[in-house]
């Protein structure tokens, strides 16, 4: 289990080591601005991957739940149901 922080403006870049050679991983999205977090809508949220070293990009302009500022924690489990977790600050651009 790991977590970072970042921030982005359109697509969220991230890494995935895939050591068991599964073919998908899960994403989820929460707002966690507020003290009650707020799952957002993902239009797709399993992502294909294969054994070893994956760039992953989610496309933040495309999902409508996302409002200017606020903190999200994007989730991602493997196949062991292992997770991993990215804090960001999405910043809309104009």
């Amino acid at each position: 289990m790991g977590s970072a922080f970042t921030t982005s403006s359109g697509v969220l870049h991230f890494a995935y080591l895939e050591e068991t050679n599964a073919k998908t991983v899960h994403v989820e999205l929460l707002d966690i601005t507020k003290s009650k977090q707020s799952p957002v809508q993902l239009d797709s949220s399993d992502y294909r991957v294969t054994y070893g070293d994956n760039l992953l990009n989610l496309d933040l302009r495309d999902i409508s739940g996302m409002i200017n500022k606020h903190i999200y924690m994007m989730e991602l489990i493997n196949a062991r149901q292992e997770r991993w977790f990215l804090k960001f600050e999405y910043l809309k651009q104009d």
